[in-house]
């Protein structure tokens, strides 16, 4: 169970990573990332904490 839990947040740290240079590099988003650039500014947070953090919620609340 903590290796899956481990694998989970690694790949969410990526993918928060790999997202928040696709939006830095000015290539756009797509509509669930344009989710995470809103609550992200709104909030005053960087896009990839924002996009773990969302990842987290959702999968808790699976």
């Amino acid at each position: 169970m903590l290796r899956r839990l481990l694998q989970l947040y690694v790949g969410l740290s990526l993918y928060g990573l790999s997202t928040a240079m696709f939006v830095r590099a000015d290539l756009g988003a797509d509509p669930w990332n344009v989710f995470h650039l809103g609550v992200a500014k709104l909030l005053g947070m960087d896009i990839g904490t924002v996009i773990i953090l969302t990842g987290v919620l959702v999968l808790l609340l699976w």
